[in-house]
């Protein structure tokens, strides 16, 4: 008499998967460049960055940032409303 061909079907699913779970999982390794690519110093505000060793820099990108939003008129300049309060801002600092 001949095998049921549904049960060796799951006779089979079964066996794979019991493959399956036995298989050791393995662990990426990013290797050490990643530990020194979160450890990468960039200054938390501008203060920071013009007490930094390239402070200089900074402050050339940070003007070159503003030159950019003028010339581009992203923002026009206008006299405050009495009793209104300006809109926060605030610089990601990042290095390339």
């Amino acid at each position: 008499m001949g095998a049921n061909p549904s049960s060796t079907s799951l006779n089979h699913e079964e066996s794979d998967e019991t493959k399956r779970n036995k298989r050791a999982r393995v662990v990426k390794n990013f290797g050490s460049d990643f530990v020194t690519y979160n450890i990468e110093d960039n200054p938390i505000t501008f203060k920071d960055a013009m007490a930094s060793s390239k402070a200089k820099q900074w402050k050339e990108a940070a003007k070159s940032e503003m030159d950019s939003i003028v010339s581009n008129e992203i923002w026009v300049l206008v006299n405050l409303p009495p009793g209104c309060t300006t809109i926060g801002r605030k610089w990601i600092l990042k290095r390339n």
